[in-house]
């Protein structure tokens, strides 16, 4: 095949290991099978949309059934996650093809592309993979090449400047763009040039006409940049950062040390914990301190990122769960830790200053041994660079530390939780502080009844308004870890008189009661058959009421932490076949079928005939039987 020369190129195509070059020649009229694919390739792995770009000239009824050639191109040397999502399909006209093409063609990565690319893996970051695919004749012509971020955003530049036309796949491509995080271009401009884009303007409120929208004298993007609001004229109070705490159950907890290196590249943080409880301590030998933490990058408009945790912290303790945190956040542990806690008992457990095990038998103020904690600002060259184009500003690490009880009457009770937090901004020296503290300084003021088929206790448990107890994101991110990491967390047991054994946890949102009742006759679910399942003969429904004897909302919970039960279906007299094949599924009223929602098994005994999970909604529980 002859092509006519296109863009000053004087070469005939006839092999289409040229690669980009054969499309530089291609006319009009040959673009009828073009298309084009942009993928993100990221080690944070977003649900960022595939797109496809085609010719509006296509035919057929189905002009994307033979979208599989392109579809299947995979650049060498990584798994193309995102291809499994529904790729979005886009239509250019053939002038706007040629325009795309030709806008490409300036892009040098893409312009040498051959038919096949291979990602480099050996540095981390955001990439966009371009795929091209065309068939003329039964000729078929590829290129591929993989971009970084300075080339990504005349690509996407391209690409929007193509679909200008299609709403759908402009929107599709600022999720990428925003993904990638760009914030201006032609897909999200900065209509009065103070730095701040439309599409940032419009998230902050701010007039994207006026680059001053208060009209103080400090710019909206100036005003971001320093942490003021710029719909507000009036300088925000500024809050003291805490360096130690003097007084209190806290008292003695302290930043020991700042260093940073003579670059301003990295640095380290050591903060001292020093809990003595004051006016409340109930009976236990074994106080531990347990610690959520975040890490996120801060852009220069203010906008957030997080940085997944067991991407760039040496305490992940398991990649592919820790990969399922929320927003950004997990539980801090060692790598090879048998329990989540700082001075736990574990043999893994060894944090400089902290006792392997306090003394045993009632733990008195004058035993608790201060935990010194010691952390290294390691900003990473992953932190700083090309996030997106804006830079990132600052590096931001936040904790949120709890004191509990372990064990003995206090079992599972938190006594206190402290927040504090370190960073770094680009060449500035590392800073760390305490945020806030506060301690639980007399019992329980919470009550709940534990209501069995004939028999009832009564527990005093913390509720979530008492002085000490750690915040709801502290238990969200802690239920999230107890469910991955199939960790059972310590609290107040108890065993019913229908072979049910409870471990309430604690806080508690109400005061109420927890009915545990039994079934004689759970429902019907004809689906169970299909999936080889069948009820082998023991459910429980759980129940919740308040104080006012009205019954809990469904979509209520209130447990912070995961409710766990122990069914002991043998002492019942059940028998089952294989008791490795025993699970535990929660009858779904809405959809009429039993699910494993909101629930997880910790252990199974086919000895003892048990089987442990843990729960966080209440509803009907039944065993079933693998066939």
């Amino acid at each position: 095949m002859n092509y006519q020369p296109r863009f000053g190129i004087e070469r005939d195509v006839q092999d289409r290991d040229l690669g980009f070059l054969a499309f530089l020649k291609m006319l009009p009229d040959e673009l009828v099978n073009f298309k084009a694919k942009i993928t993100y390739i990221g080690e944070q792995r977003k649900a960022l949309p595939t797109i496809v770009v085609g010719s509006k000239e296509s035919v057929g009824d189905t002009p994307w059934a033979d979208a599989d050639k392109i579809m299947s191109m995979r650049v060498a040397g990584i798994d193309f996650a995102n291809d499994d999502l529904a790729p979005i399909f886009c239509r250019a006209a053939a002038g706007q093809l040629l325009a795309l093409i030709q806008n490409v063609a300036a892009i040098p990565t893409v312009a040498n592309a051959a038919s096949a690319a291979k990602y480099d893996g050996t540095f981390y970051g955001k990439y966009l993979a371009i795929s091209i695919f065309n068939e003329i004749d039964g000729e078929e012509s590829r290129a591929q090449a993989v971009l970084g971020q300075a080339d990504a955003v005349p690509l996407l530049d391209a690409f929007g400047r193509a679909l200008a036309e299609e709403p759908e796949c402009r929107d599709a491509l600022y999720i990428l763009w925003r993904g990638l995080g760009f914030h201006i271009g032609v897909l999200d401009p900065d209509s009065d040039g103070d730095g701040a884009s439309d599409g940032r303007e419009a998230s902050w409120g701010t007039n994207p006409n006026d680059p001053d929208s208060d009209a103080d004298g400090l710019g909206d993007a100036q005003a971001i940049l320093s942490g003021r609001d710029p719909l507000n004229p009036v300088p925000p109070a500024v809050t003291p950062r805490i360096a130690s705490i003097t007084e209190g159950p806290f008292a003695g907890s302290r930043v020991v040390d700042l260093t940073t290196s003579p670059d301003l590249l990295n640095g380290q943080a050591t903060i001292e914990l020093k809990f003595t409880p004051k006016g409340y301590l109930p009976p236990t030998d074994n106080l531990v301190i347990l610690q959520i933490f975040r890490r996120t990058a801060v852009k220069a408009d203010g906008f957030t990122i997080p940085l997944l945790p067991s991407l760039y912290i040496e305490y992940a303790g398991s990649p592919e769960l820790d990969l399922h945190t929320l927003d950004g956040a997990t539980v801090d542990h060692k790598v090879g830790e048998l329990d989540p806690y700082y001075n736990g008992r574990d043999p893994q457990d060894q944090f400089i200053g902290a006792a392997d095990r306090q003394h045993p038998g009632h733990v008195r103020g004058s035993d608790i041994r201060p935990s010194a904690i010691l952390y290294r600002c390691r900003t990473y060259e992953e932190h700083w660079r090309a996030l997106n184009p804006e830079g990132v500003r600052e590096v931001r690490f936040s904790y949120e530390a709890a004191v509990f009880c372990e064990n003995g009457e206090g079992r599972g009770a938190f006594l206190g939780n402290l927040k504090w937090a370190w960073g770094k901004r680009r060449s500035e020296p590392v800073q760390a502080w305490i945020e806030s503290f506060h301690a639980a300084n007399s019992a329980p003021t919470g009550t709940l009844v534990v209501e069995g088929d004939k028999a009832a206790e009564t527990l005093k448990l913390a509720l979530t308004t008492d002085d000490g107890q750690p915040s709801a994101f502290f238990s969200d991110v802690l239920s999230l870890w107890l469910k991955n990491h199939k960790f059972a967390w310590p609290g107040r047991e108890l065993s019913l008189d229908n072979h049910v054994r409870l471990v309430v946890p604690q806080p508690i949102s109400v005061s109420g009661k927890l009915k545990v009742k039994t079934l004689e006759r759970p429902p019907v679910d004809e689906g169970l058959a299909a999936r080889g399942l069948r009820l082998v003969g023991f459910a429980r429904e759980i129940s919740g009421v308040d104080e006012a004897g009205h019954n809990v909302p469904p979509g209520y919970f209130p447990f912070e932490l995961p409710l766990q039960l122990e069914f002991q279906y043998r002492s019942a007299g059940v028998q089952v076949a294989d008791p490795r094949r025993v699970g535990v599924v929660r009858w779904d009223q809405a959809a009429r079928s039993y699910s494993a929602n909101d629930l997880y098994v910790l252990e199974k005994n086919a000895q003892s005939g048990t089987v442990v999970f843990g729960a966080t909604s209440f509803g009907t529980y039944a065993l079933v039987e693998k066939a």
